[in-house]
């Protein structure tokens, strides 16, 4: 009988020859998830969305939810690793999401088409779930993307918008989508939108 052994995520066998020779990828995706850990982060499953998030107040860092919330989302074929280098620094400053958006990483579907306004549920899902109020959001290539169109539709749970090498949008942005912009500091809280998912 082959015994079975789940380190860093991996199901691996007692006869496997080790990951790091035979996949360098996963070996990559392993050691990028677990530094996310290292830093700090605490690894969350719910309704099949996979993420990594600062520890809620009271355990690990005090007055973690007290700082500033930030929502890192990385970009497409990716995984919320990929902020693995960037993630310690920001942890004393701010109080991180990091998912692997649908369809991505562990997070469902594995299969199957990723139709953006899924990616958005589930990204909207995790925001009202873990927050209290509008987020920073920060988005590479694609995650750029969506990081765009969330803060369209939910404006008020998005306090600022960063994209770092955001996928290139060449579309006309309907005037309704316009007049839902607002100034920064004008808002009204993501709390409503949590009451409205329930």
């Amino acid at each position: 009988m082959i015994g079975l052994v789940v380190a860093a995520g991996i199901l691996c066998s007692d006869r496997a020859i080790d990951v790091r020779m035979t996949d360098p990828i996963a070996a990559f995706v392993t050691s990028t998830r677990a530094s996310l850990v290292k830093a700090g982060l605490e690894r969350v499953e719910r309704d099949g969305s996979v993420y990594f998030r600062s520890p809620p107040a009271g355990r690990g860092e005090p007055g973690s939810l007290a700082k500033p919330v930030v929502v890192l989302l990385h970009g497409v074929n990716d995984q919320a690793g990929t902020w693995a280098p960037v993630v310690e620094s920001m942890t004393g400053h701010f109080r991180l999401i990091v998912p692997d958006l649908a369809g991505h990483g562990e997070s469902a579907p594995q299969s199957g088409p990723l139709p953006l306004p899924m990616i958005l549920e589930r990204l909207h899902a995790i925001i009202v779930n873990e927050t209290n109020g509008p987020v920073a959001l920060l988005g590479n290539s694609m995650g750029g993307w969506v990081a765009m169109l969330y803060t369209l539709a939910h404006p008020e749970c998005v306090s600022r918008l960063l994209l770092e090498d955001a996928s290139g949008m060449a579309w006309i942005v309907p005037s309704t989508a316009r007049s839902r912009t607002r100034p920064i500091g004008r808002s009204t809280p993501c709390s409503a939108t949590r009451r409205s998912l329930r």
